[in-house]
């Protein structure tokens, strides 16, 4: 149950129509906020267009590569 409390999690979550992100983003907001986790404030959704030849398109990957920078930047000491 303490697994995530106070540890740093960027939600990512893949579906079908960008009209799903909002009721998935809710859901995961409140499952990260039940388990106490840290919640960057960018909420990554793909959809099946960002996935390229089993490979991440370009500007996935661009979203996936600055939330992990900004994770490592709130992490570090």
């Amino acid at each position: 149950m303490k697994a995530l409390k106070g540890r740093y999690v960027i939600p990512f979550a893949t579906g079908k129509a960008s009209s799903h992100k909002p009721l998935v983003e809710a859901s995961m907001e409140a499952l990260f906020d039940f388990f106490e986790a840290q919640i960057h404030s960018r909420f990554i959704f793909a959809l099946d267009e960002d996935f390229q030849n089993d490979a991440l398109s370009e500007n996935l990957r661009a979203l996936v590569d600055r939330e992990l920078d900004a994770a490592r930047r709130a992490v570090s000491p």
